[in-house]
């Protein structure tokens, strides 16, 4: 745990063209920070900062020096070495978003489906259209700060789309957009609730 070390990974202010000041200020910090620690494995729970510590401070030519998971991975992997088990069972109907950075940017689509399906009882319904060809939920890049009608539409149709799934909750990798779509869901007092795939995990414990 980093504490007062963990910065943001930069990569939000960079969606936005301040990629200079990911580069040369939040980047060497994070990878000096996690470097100090020792750990050999950086886990992350966040979509968005998987993809700036897998992809990006690679291509910007941070290369850490551990691995990087998300913790989608990093479940599978604690669950087969017996290190963690999910007993509570959740008997509802859960919704995939997939998140934008996770999916059609790092082409991860399974591991997050796999996690949810380590817990008892608990049914994945897939929001149409999915995987690759997933919508966005309208969080991201500061969209919602410069064009939030716009934003806010677009965040209706992706709950509207897991809605009719007859879900209970939708379940996302994306911190962004959880906080949009929940503030969407509330104001227009709807039933679905918007939940992170780490505290729906939690959940299970």
């Amino acid at each position: 745990i980093l504490g007062t070390e963990e910065w943001c990974s930069g990569a939000p202010i960079a969606r936005m063209g301040y990629q200079e000041i990911a580069k040369k200020e939040l980047m060497p910090h994070n990878v000096r920070a996690v470097q100090e620690t020792g750990a050999k494995v950086l886990v992350t729970a966040c979509a968005e900062c998987y993809r700036a510590f897998a992809r990006d401070y690679k291509a910007w030519g941070g290369n850490p020096p551990y691995s990087v998971f998300h913790i989608s991975h990093y479940v599978e992997k604690l669950i087969r070495e017996k290190r963690i088990a999910f007993t509570k069972p959740l008997p509802q109907k859960v919704a995939f978003h997939d998140a934008c950075h996770m999916s059609r940017v790092s082409k991860v689509y399974d591991p997050p489906r796999q996690a949810l399906k380590f817990i008892k009882d608990l049914k994945i319904l897939e929001i149409l259209p999915s995987r690759e060809d997933a919508l966005c939920s309208g969080a991201g890049g500061g969209f919602p700060a410069v064009f939030p009608e716009q934003a806010a539409s677009v965040g209706q149709r992706r709950l509207d789309a897991a809605e009719d799934t007859g879900a209970t909750s939708l379940v996302t990798t994306c911190p962004h957009a959880e906080m949009h779509l929940s503030d969407i869901a509330q104001k227009r007092n709807m039933q679905l609730s918007v939940v992170d795939l780490a505290e729906m995990l939690a959940q299970a414990l």
